[in-house]
């Protein structure tokens, strides 16, 4: 895991998903699962990580996931559900 990522990817990375799953895909398949209310609440949850003293690169890689997850929770919620 590069040291450019965030501490919160990082921390995905060494603790919840397989080592040989990108954490991104790892982190995508977890949030699918969720309800539309959990979703929310993540995705919320994940704007407080942008308020720490990590670095802009840092910063832009958990943006970049934010982003992706939102495009994801927008796509389920067309489809009801």
């Amino acid at each position: 895991m590069p040291e450019e990522d965030h501490k919160l990817l990082r921390w995905v990375h060494d603790y919840v998903t397989n080592p040989d799953q990108p954490t991104d895909d790892a982190m995508k398949k977890r949030f699918v699962r969720l309800s539309d209310g959990a979703r929310t609440e993540e995705l919320q949850n994940l704007g407080t990580w942008f308020h720490d003293d990590s670095t802009i690169r840092q910063k832009a890689s958990l943006l970049k996931l934010g982003r992706e997850l939102h495009k994801i929770h927008t796509a389920l919620r067309k489809v009801g559900r």
